[in-house]
């Protein structure tokens, strides 16, 4: 019994060391249009620093470039979380992270990111994510109808209603996911 329990904490000590890093923080592309870099830099939104892990330089994460890196590009100013491994120079500093999966966190504003398949469901419509969590939204902005069918992300206030007893959800802004 006791081999077995260490045999399975050892696959899960294992497992975990295959999922690599993380990285957290808002996306920023630096340079020019030619030579631009995808970043994950230190962010600071509603006046709170996110607490977040951006590596050891200052101006954040460098994303290696690759196809993950060119679908995080498209999230500028949304704060995410990417996971990957370091890539080393030859002297075994970092150069930049490679990396194999992102999530999007919160909006740019600070709130908590909804993210999912949008789809149309009775009088509304609703948000999806992953792990199966639903969003109903009653009032959706012509655009965003627009993007039915695809993966977004969408910031949502709640805002208090004297009539309804739940409060009444407003999106403030939304976009496709790559």
């Amino acid at each position: 019994m006791i081999f077995r329990l260490l045999l399975l904490l050892g696959l899960l000590a294992y497992e975990g060391l295959a999922l690599g890093e993380a990285v957290e923080g808002t996306v920023q592309i630096k340079g020019s249009a030619l030579k631009s870099v995808t970043f994950v830099s230190p962010g600071v939104f509603s006046g709170v620093s996110s607490g977040v892990s951006t590596g050891d330089k200052k101006e954040g994460t460098r994303i290696c470039g690759s196809a993950t890196e060119q679908r995080i590009r498209h999230l500028t100013d949304l704060i995410v979380r990417v996971t990957g491994e370091w890539q080393t120079t030859k002297s075994g500093e970092k150069e930049c992270f490679d990396a194999s999966d992102y999530t999007v966190l919160k909006a740019s504003s600070g709130r908590e990111a909804v993210t999912g398949l949008l789809s149309r469901s009775g009088a509304g419509y609703v948000i999806e994510s992953a792990d199966g969590r639903r969003l109903v939204l009653q009032e959706v902005p012509d655009g965003l109808k627009s993007l039915l069918g695809l993966n977004v992300m969408v910031d949502v206030k709640s805002i208090a209603s004297r009539q309804a007893a739940e409060a009444t959800k407003v999106v403030v802004s939304y976009r496709s996911l790559p």
